[in-house]
């Protein structure tokens, strides 16, 4: 028999609103038989957040939405947005990269077991680059910093 102690969850959805992002780890164990890659980012506080791209569907057909996301997640996150189309690229390049994104909720009703429950989904949108965390915190949305930064590149 096994024992453990029981702890508290330490888990919090992301509030809305605008962040950078750094990846921090790439999980693509399942990729091979499900076509499926998960993306671990945090922001400089420590918020974790994990997008998960389903490559292909059930009948292991591509899934161009995802395929298009994803494609535009790593041109953003490598800062080449001119990246041609139908090129060979290595997740593994994306660790240690930053994004800015915001973060919107869906909410979403559970399925099988957990039907009838409603979750709250948080996604990013309006993906694009990021030079890495400035000035000390994640910077939400309307900050000067990001502003600045991006100014300074005109």
């Amino acid at each position: 028999m096994a024992k453990f102690r029981t702890t508290q969850s330490t888990f919090q959805v992301i509030p809305e609103g605008n962040y950078i992002f750094k990846i921090v780890e790439v999980d693509d164990k399942d990729y091979e038989d499900f076509g499926t890659i998960i993306i671990v980012m945090q922001t400089k506080d420590g918020q974790k957040h994990r997008e998960r791209y389903n490559l292909t569907d059930q009948d292991g057909n591509v899934n161009e939405v995802a395929s298009a996301v994803l494609s535009t997640l790593y041109r953003n996150a490598v800062n080449n947005l001119n990246l041609k189309e139908d090129i060979e690229v290595d997740t593994d390049d994306l660790v240690g990269c930053y994004i800015q994104a915001d973060i919107i909720h869906t909410t979403s009703e559970g399925k099988g077991k957990n039907a009838g429950k409603k979750f709250t989904n948080a996604n990013l949108r309006n993906i694009r680059p990021a030079l890495g965390f400035k000035g000390g915190d994640s910077a939400p949305a309307g900050s000067d910093e990001i502003d600045d930064e991006l100014d300074d590149l005109d």
